[in-house]
């Protein structure tokens, strides 16, 4: 056997010829043999954690068939390592195993891996092509984080757990199968997949958590199946080339911030089980024309596809790209949600009843071509910033006798104040 550390950081080291008689290699000792460019392990059954890590001149290495399990980060950061021969007695792949090893193009697995540790490909960015075999089970968290020439991948039937941010900014992934065994998509699982453009999810999915599919640019098209209850916050975010989404009758609750910056949007329907819906799920998207809510839906009803709360008292969401120029805010209604307005450029007038007593954060901001709007006495509450950036507003009208009122509420734009 080799010790802990025997030849750690020896970087003149060039090559080493191991006896017949060597079976185990202690941690870390190889690592920062930043020179070694060959050794021959063939004896060996027991490769240790972080053994090569480091080894940046190591170009091509055969894990021989007496081994079992790769230790984690065993050959993390071997910078040049270009061919790997794992043979067919290896069972899994410890975290970071292989993680920057960034000239390595091509992996192929054998048919004994169980398990891929987490990071065990981290930030492989010339790694183009690896098979999975049918015996793996599960794939870690950040498997294959930024392994940006990653351009497909198949996963077999077996696999039933992906880890968080397993694809993670894989810039190239283009196509992904997911198998009907997988029951959830992790957090940030395909974020940052800028040319992923189509994805069906398996009958399977009843979970699809934060951020699993934001960023992913080119995304067109995406199917939920009925099993989806729960989509979490931010999940297609700066999806910008997603126009089309159907919502399952199946989902209960949507996240915060959902569809964000989805900047082609135009059109959504909320099923009749949707009870929940997080702040900012249609911030900036900019040709949203229609949210429309189905009419069993006990939480929420649409006018004119604007979204309401189901009694009509809180107006939600005022689509961005819906094209009108002037709107009449129900009588029925006494609060302006949060952002509710945000950033709705067509907008030029809005008329509130007198039923109003309370308008939320940033409700109007950005409204840029807002010019005339009349605040009731009703009103009692104005939240943080209800009026930032509505750079073309002229005058903020209010009843007689309520000046000094409205100067507490708005503190910033009292100078608009006017009294009628």
């Amino acid at each position: 056997s080799i010790g802990n550390n025997a030849f750690s950081s020896c970087k003149n080291l060039k090559e080493i010829i191991l006896p017949s008689s060597i079976m185990s290699i202690g941690n870390s000792a190889f690592v920062g043999c930043t020179n070694l460019k060959e050794i021959n392990i063939s004896s060996v059954t027991s490769i240790g954690d972080r053994v090569f890590c480091s080894c940046k001149n190591l170009q091509e290495i055969t894990i021989p068939s007496n081994v079992t399990s790769i230790g984690n980060s065993a050959f993390s950061s071997c910078e040049n390592l270009r061919e790997i021969n794992i043979l067919s007695s290896v069972t899994s792949i410890g975290n970071n195993a292989f993680s920057s090893c960034k000239n390595l193009k091509e992996i192929i697995l054998p048919s004994s891996v169980t398990s891929i540790g987490n990071s065990a490909f981290r930030n492989c960015e010339n790694l183009q092509e690896i098979n999975i075999p049918s015996s793996v089970t599960s794939i870690g968290d950040e498997a294959f984080y930024q392994c940006k020439n990653l351009k497909e991948i198949i996963l077999p039937s077996s696999v039933t757990s992906i880890g968080n941010r397993a694809f993670y900014w894989c810039e190239n992934l283009r196509e992904i199968n997911i198998p009907s065994s997988v029951t959830s998509i992790g957090n940030s699982t395909f974020c940052g997949c800028l040319n992923l453009r189509k994805i069906a999810l398996p009958p399977s999915i009843t979970s699809i958590r934060d951020h699993a599919f934001s960023y992913c640019r080119n995304l067109q098209e995406i199917k939920l199946p009925p099993s989806v209850t729960n989509i979490g916050d931010r999940v297609f975010s700066n999806c910008w080339n997603l126009r089309e989404i159907n919502i399952p009758s199946s989902v209960t609750s949507i996240g915060v911030g959902v569809f964000e910056w989805c900047s082609n949007l135009q059109e959504i329907t909320l099923p009749s089980g949707v009870t929940g819906i997080g702040d900012d799920t249609f911030y900036h998207c900019e040709n949203l024309r229609e949210i429309n809510v189905a009419e069993s839906n006990k939480a929420y009803r649409t006018i004119d596809g604007v979204l309401y709360t189901k009694d009509l008292k809180t107006i939600i969401r005022y689509p961005v790209g819906k094209e009108d120029e002037k709107f009449v805010i129900p009588c029925s209604v006494t609060s302006i949600g949060d952002y509710a307005f945000w950033c709705c450029s067509n907008l030029r007038e809005i008329t509130l009843p007198s039923s109003i007593t309370n308008i939320g954060n940033k409700a109007f901001s950005f409204c840029r071509n807002l010019r005339k709007i009349i605040l009731p006495s009703s009103v009692t509450s104005i939240g943080y910033k209800a009026f930032l950036g509505c750079e073309n507003l002229q005058q903020i009208n209010i009843p007689r006798r309520t000046l000094e009122k409205f100067k507490k509420l708005l503190p910033d734009e009292a100078h608009l104040l006017h009294e009628i």
